[in-house]
């Protein structure tokens, strides 16, 4: 569940809107900086595990969180996120793979001396199975998402005058807000993950076209935003995300 969480999270965001070059090029800045800060700190604590300074499967769910911060921080240094940030994407997930796999090698090696126990090998194997897991769905979701520009690329004919039908118009977007401190934000009232929960199962059960923006502040945290696209996913409701600056 964690591992779909952040997969849903990250990959989701390709499918939102652009913003000005100066509304980001701060915050970019300092994700960039954020970004090469996570790359060391990852760097001395695998330097210490691989000379056996630190062991156990505490210190490997350790570099697997710090493994997965610097993915973190490499999507928050793209701003806003669209469909031409993919290749951006897809490779800072290849990167926490290989980064998972490598792991394993080296708890593989030491486990080979009786440097490291079985709990350690069986943790290192979960951690770069997770990381495969990440980089195939987002590679099915990329899959599915350039089907469905091309779809939208596709020509259309119409009708004759005579055979014209009055178009019939979507439902607006169901606007949800995720504030800093996680709170979700609807139409200006405050709703718990439950009642957030029913209002998108009535609404898609209503009309199945309902589709939501979301939009997730830039220090929310992440379990919030995944929470509320895993929603969306559960009840088949197409999603867009923004991610809102910081005011």
């Amino acid at each position: 569940m964690r591992c779909f969480s952040l997969l849903i999270a990250i990959t989701a965001t390709l499918l939102a809107t652009a913003t000005s070059a100066q509304q980001i090029a701060k915050p970019a800045k300092e994700s960039e900086s954020l970004t090469a800060a996570a790359e060391k700190t990852y760097a001395l604590l695998l330097s210490d595990y691989r000379i056996n300074k630190t062991s156990g499967p505490l210190q490997l769910e350790l570099l697997n969180n710090w493994s997965k911060r610097i993915l973190t921080a490499q999507f928050v240094a793209s701003g806003f996120v669209g469909l031409g940030k993919a290749e951006f994407l897809a490779e800072a997930q290849q990167q926490h793979r290989k980064r998972a796999a490598a792991l394993e090698e080296i708890v593989l090696a030491k486990a080979l001396t009786d440097k490291a126990t079985a709990t350690e090998v069986a943790a290192s194997k979960f951690f770069r199975l997770e990381g495969e897991q990440i980089v195939s769905s987002a590679r099915e979701f990329l899959r599915q998402s350039e089907a469905e520009l091309a779809n939208r690329k596709i020509e259309i004919r119409l009708p004759p005058a005579t055979e014209a039908k009055p178009l019939t118009i979507g439902p607006k977007p169901i606007v949800v807000s995720v504030r800093s401190d996680g709170t979700y934000y609807v139409a200006g009232k405050i709703l718990s993950e439950e009642n957030l929960g029913k209002l998108l199962q009535d609404a898609s059960q209503k009309n199945p076209a309902q589709s939501l923006l979301l939009l997730a502040s830039r220090e929310a945290p992440f379990r919030f935003v995944a929470t509320v696209i895993a929603l969306c996913k559960h009840h088949g409701m197409r999603h867009w995300m923004r991610i809102e600056p910081r005011k």
